[in-house]
């Protein structure tokens, strides 16, 4: 199996005018069209955020005039029965769902896809729930990849999903493991790396 470009992994400057989204469409946001988003595949040259801006001792010390919130979830979905995803839709989808969490107000960080799932790190707005972020992405993109063909017709994603908290200092090990996929599932399957995270996470 071809090994697919990533979204949103590496780093990369925004000017003014210029979309941060490489590869994703032509600067705005905005759902690519199934036509289209074929077009606007993600490219081998990482993306990735800036560094966050923190407040100064003298500045957060005084009263905050709003709310703030940075969180990171590890997002973890796969194809209902588990067929795998095909090659000539993954790279597109990881660029489909990296524009409907933008547009969502769950910015994206990462977005990598191997045989049969999905995971994705990404930053919910303060205001987005996890789950109506979730029930979005993959509502709109299932839709999406039954318009690329026949053999699409019956697409689906599994009904469940993991998502979990991320700490500020685990993020560059998470980017490391979402990276590396491809390599990391040559060992271990999905169902054991699931498991493990479960254990690790408590939630089982």
């Amino acid at each position: 199996m071809a090994e697919s470009p990533l979204w949103g992994c590496g780093k990369t400057r925004t000017f003014s005018g210029e979309s941060p989204y490489r590869g994703c469409g032509n600067g705005r946001a905005g759902f690519p069209s199934p036509k289209g988003a074929l077009k606007y595949q993600p490219r081998a040259t990482p993306w990735e955020t800036g560094p966050p801006t923190y407040q100064s001792p003298e500045r957060a010390r005084q009263p905050l005039p709003q709310s703030l919130a940075r969180l990171h979830i590890h997002l973890i979905f796969s194809t209902r029965n588990r067929p795998p995803l095909h090659d000539t839709v993954r790279d597109s989808l990881h660029c489909y769902m990296a524009t409907v969490l933008q547009n969502f107000g769950g910015p994206p960080v990462l977005i990598n896809s191997v045989a049969d799932h999905v995971p994705v790190l990404f930053e919910p707005g303060r205001t987005v729930a996890v789950s109506a972020a979730v029930e979005e992405v993959k509502k709109t993109s299932s839709k999406w990849i039954k318009t690329q063909g026949n053999e699409f017709a019956a697409f689906a994603w599994q009904a469940g999903y993991g998502a979990f908290a991320v700490s500020e200092s685990n993020v560059a090990t998470l980017r490391d493991c979402i990276a590396g996929q491809q390599v990391h599932h040559r060992k271990k399957s999905f169902q054991e790396e699931f498991r493990s995270l479960l254990e690790r996470q408590q939630a089982c």
